[in-house]
């Protein structure tokens, strides 16, 4: 069965100022990140075609163990090696402050996983905007889940950022 996840969150900003959060290295580098991991590299180019790179390594520079977020990237990840491991695409759409989307690929330890795709909608509210995330299609709910986690712990940053509540 093929899977989708979909998130939907409150900005305390503009959708311009929210895009900015999902495209620009500099902000990217601040959360797009999971719990225990470090950036090592951002690549966004903002425009189709552009290159969508993240590069992580182990927050504590060994191999991925903790218990808590195990099943995240199944057993693989606990035999990564110092090198970390990194999320590749291309920008398929970019019209600032309104959509975003792109491929996503692993290489490293999941680099087995199938090509998924992640669109981002800015939608103006009140209070800011609402960011909604859609990724998919997931070939097993144990890939599916795992993007859950990740994306969650990320966006624990931005809480930390004050962005979202």
């Amino acid at each position: 069965m093929n899977r989708n996840l979909r998130f939907e969150k409150q900005f305390r900003r503009s959708p311009e100022e929210a895009y900015r959060w999902f495209s620009d290295p500099a902000r990217l580098g601040r959360w797009f990140f999971p719990v225990h991991w470090c950036v090592t590299n951002i690549v966004f180019e903002d425009r189709p075609g552009g290159r969508f790179e993240v590069h992580l390594r182990p927050a504590n520079g060994g191999p991925y163990a903790q218990e808590s977020s195990a099943t995240m990237h199944s057993e693989n990840i606990e035999n990564a090696s110092n090198d970390g491991m990194s999320v590749l695409g291309r920008i398929r759409e970019a019209d600032y402050g309104k959509r975003l989307s792109f491929s996503w690929r692993w290489r490293g330890p999941m680099e087995h996983w199938p090509e998924t795709m992640v669109q981002i909608d800015f939608e103006r509210i009140d209070a800011g905007c609402l960011v909604i995330v859609n990724q998919g299609l997931f070939e097993s709910a144990e890939q599916e889940e795992a993007h859950v986690q990740g994306w969650n712990e990320a966006f624990v940053h931005l809480k930390d950022e004050g962005v979202i509540d």
